[in-house]
């Protein structure tokens, strides 16, 4: 099934992200809010945690290849799959995304898509 997909939460550290991750479980559902506004990124999606305070954004990459799914309402169903860095000075948050449409055809992965998700080192 090519509707699900790894990835990662960036910028947690210019907002209270790290704080917030300290309390995430795995498993724990987090939201996708398109930023089309943003002034250095138009493909902006934040990720929110379930009480709305911002944990972070998906990565440039990422964020550009399913932006406008985003902002079309398609429905994203994501979780956390791991927080990592526990004993670091600064916590990761990994996300599990699943889509409620194929989001490529068996075999024909689009290029960035692909180099998005390897850049990451996240499996499909």
């Amino acid at each position: 099934m090519n509707n699900q997909f790894h990835s990662k939460i960036v910028g947690s550290t210019f907002c209270d992200g790290q704080k917030l991750f300290k309390h995430l479980k795995v498993n724990d559902v987090v939201h996708l809010v398109p930023e089309p506004k943003n002034k250095f990124d138009k493909y902006a999606v934040r990720v929110d945690n379930s009480d709305g305070n911002k944990l972070g954004y998906l990565s440039k990459d990422t964020a550009k290849i399913i932006h406008e799914d985003v902002m079309n309402d398609v429905q994203f169903i994501v979780t956390v799959a791991d927080v990592t860095g526990r004993n670091k000075a600064n916590l990761g948050c990994n996300l599990l995304l699943v889509c409620e449409k194929e989001l490529w055809d068996d075999g024909q992965y689009d290029a960035n898509f692909y180099g998005c998700w390897e850049h990451s080192r996240c499996l499909f």
